[in-house]
């Protein structure tokens, strides 16, 4: 792993061959996390800080991912996955579950209206 853009998009660097790398940007599949360019109130974006923060502290660079289920994403450049990071003890962990039940993301799928962050943030 590269680096975390947001609460829920990483980087990954991938050694496709011997010598030959590539970069992409991964979000993850299932969750919406507060945005960190477009914040609709000032509570968004340090929610959004916070979830960044959080996810840089889970997935340090050098972090060993696996990516399953690879999409295209609308965004170009970027795909989808169910990202999951390696613990010591040998088990994946689904990044979804680090940040959903840490509160800094919700469940979510792309026909679903924009998550209201402002108004979630009044209940947190």
């Amino acid at each position: 792993m590269v680096r975390v853009i947001d609460g829920d998009t990483i980087e990954v660097e991938i050694n496709l061959w011997p010598g030959l790398v590539a970069r992409y940007s991964v979000r993850e599949r299932g969750i919406d996390a507060p945005e960190l360019r477009r914040v609709a109130c000032e509570e968004e974006r340090i929610w959004a800080e916070d979830a960044r923060r959080q996810l840089t502290r889970l997935y340090p660079e050098g972090t060993i991912v696996r990516l399953d289920d690879v999409e295209e994403d609308s965004f170009s450049g970027r795909v989808v996955a169910d990202i999951r990071r390696l613990l010591p003890s040998n088990q994946w962990i689904p990044l979804e579950r680090d940040m959903v039940s840490r509160g800094l993301a919700v469940e979510w799928t792309p026909k679903q209206p924009d998550v209201p962050w402002c108004l979630l943030a009044k209940t947190r």
